[in-house]
């Protein structure tokens, strides 16, 4: 009591923490939230807007979140919302399907869509306010599809693709020019982040 040191060791080193996904694999996890999958491929790809200040607008349109504008302390979910389907008749909760439908994937993907491919470092065509993402570190390694995959792995995937995302992702890289680095880079990036591994933390 009293020892927040002893807390955050007590979080981190819980067997439901550690060992979750062993220990109950049908229900470990969660779906992330829009923003955060977004903020996720800003954070692996240092985006960073050219003047500085970072101009997106109305993110709940397209997201159905935005920072801070939370309805409640329970954040755009509540706590105790169970998907139709499986998870119901399991008996579980999956709070952030409560804002995850048939509109709001497609907005979600679309973002992630224009995030990857048209807001990149280095484009003629955007304007110094637009959260730019940095792939030049990719683009060096475009020409060797594994190790464009092992680290795109790492920073989206924390080294946890499937062998039937990697062969799927490499058979896409290898269809494009060696010559385009860009493009295979991009469809690369977005190939992994609209899929279901890269939507659910575990």
């Amino acid at each position: 009591r009293g020892d927040l040191s002893a807390v955050v060791k007590a979080i981190y080193l819980d067997d439901a923490a550690r060992t979750g996904q062993l220990l109950k694999p049908e229900s470990f996890g969660k779906l992330k939230e829009p923003i955060i999958r977004l903020s996720n491929l800003w954070r692996a790809f240092a985006a960073s807007a050219i003047s500085g200040e970072y101009d997106y607008t109305y993110p709940q349109a397209e997201l159905e979140q935005c920072p801070l504008r939370a309805p409640t302390v329970f954040n755009f979910f509540t706590p105790d919302f169970s998907q139709t389907g499986n998870i119901q008749e399991k008996e579980l909760v999956s709070p952030e399907f409560q804002i995850h439908d048939e509109t709001s994937i497609v907005n979600i993907t679309n973002r992630l869509y224009g995030s990857t491919y048209w807001y990149v470092k280095g484009r003629d065509d955007v304007e110094d306010y637009y959260i730019l993402i940095d792939i030049d570190k990719e683009k060096e390694l475009a020409a060797d599809p594994d190790a464009l995959l092992d680290r795109l792995n790492l920073l989206l995937l924390h080294g946890n693709m499937s062998t039937e995302l990697r062969s799927a992702v490499k058979e896409m890289i290898e269809f494009h020019d060696p010559e385009n680095t860009t493009q295979r880079v991009t469809e690369a990036i977005f190939l992994i982040m609209s899929s279901p591994e890269a939507a659910v933390q575990k």
